[in-house]
């Protein structure tokens, strides 16, 4: 069960940092910052 939970931990850390690194990216890019991270029409 623990490493089960450091599994769920250490995925979710890696999805938080992706996403983290792609709103700073498109910040400094001045693109606009969808919610959903979906490039605006």
């Amino acid at each position: 069960m623990k490493m089960l939970k450091n599994w769920i931990l250490s995925f979710v850390i890696a999805i938080a940092v992706f996403y983290t690194m792609d709103h700073a990216i498109m910040s400094m890019q001045g693109l606009p910052l969808n919610i959903d991270m979906t490039p605006a029409q």
